[in-house]
């Protein structure tokens, strides 16, 4: 059996490292992109070139037409893989951030971050459960929320902890399968939008004297837990939200 993997936001930063390491681990390796889907197309050419078959897709998951088009590219894709190529394996990475003060969000701002965090992430995952085999995997990329409260993200955080009681409920769902569905929950990694945060002296100096190993993340960190999680290793783990955050505020 040879494997398969789709990464939603596979395109940059933590996606594309999910998808880079998964790929020595994966046979075929699917990846969806929206903003950076030049990107994504560029690493599934590198992908190809080094014996892995890889196909990148652009899908607006805010867009339930999008995802249906996302899923049928991917099932003409598997076709020309072969039977011996089974979709065993889905990251959900993709989602977008934006700040939502409670008194001056604009209701487009509202509805994008639903749409494409919460709705498009129930979305796929569902039109990959009808596909996933038996005995497969289904990892989210979430937010160490526990850790701090901040009132200017709050809807963004939102989201993401919806996903992490989704992942709980899915795990139940697919379980009499022996589909596992889990999720890492990131703190602040030198990656998205933080990387400029992280400019700030001052900033990382505060952040680091609250994290218990003194360090920002970085991709890998959180790759390393992701790539643990689609492994036999983990077959006995399921329904989790796992903190790589370092020990942030402990």
């Amino acid at each position: 059996m040879k494997r398969i993997v789709l990464v939603t936001g596979g395109g940059r930063d933590i996606g594309r490292g999910i998808v880079e390491r998964l790929s020595r681990t994966h046979a075929g390796v699917a990846i969806h992109a929206n903003a950076s889907v030049a990107a994504a197309q560029e690493l599934a050419v590198q992908l190809e070139k080094s014996g892995v078959k890889a196909k990148a897709f652009a899908a607006d998951l805010a867009k339930p037409s999008d995802i249906t088009r996302l899923f049928a590219g991917f099932d003409s894709w598997k076709k020309t893989l072969g039977d011996d190529f089974v979709f065993t394996t889905l990251v959900n990475n993709s989602a977008i951030a934006a700040a939502s003060p409670i008194a001056s969000t604009e209701a487009a701002t509202i509805d994008a971050l639903i749409d494409v965090n919460l709705k498009g992430t129930y979305r796929v995952t569902a039109e990959a459960a009808r596909r996933l085999s038996d005995g497969g995997r289904i990892v989210s990329v979430t937010l160490d929320a526990h850790a701090v409260f901040s009132p200017d993200y709050s809807l963004f955080t939102a989201t993401k902890v919806a996903l992490d009681a989704l992942t709980r409920h899915w795990a139940v769902g697919l379980g009499s399968r022996g589909i596992t569905v889990n999720a890492v929950a990131p703190g602040v990694v030198d990656a998205n939008f933080r990387t400029a945060m992280l400019q700030d002296q001052a900033f990382r100096v505060a952040l680091e004297s609250v994290t218990a190993l003194a360090r920002t993340g970085t991709i890998d960190d959180v790759v390393g837990v992701v790539d643990f999680l689609t492994t036999d290793a983990a077959r006995w783990v399921t329904g989790q939200v796992i903190a790589t955050s370092g020990g942030w505020k402990l």
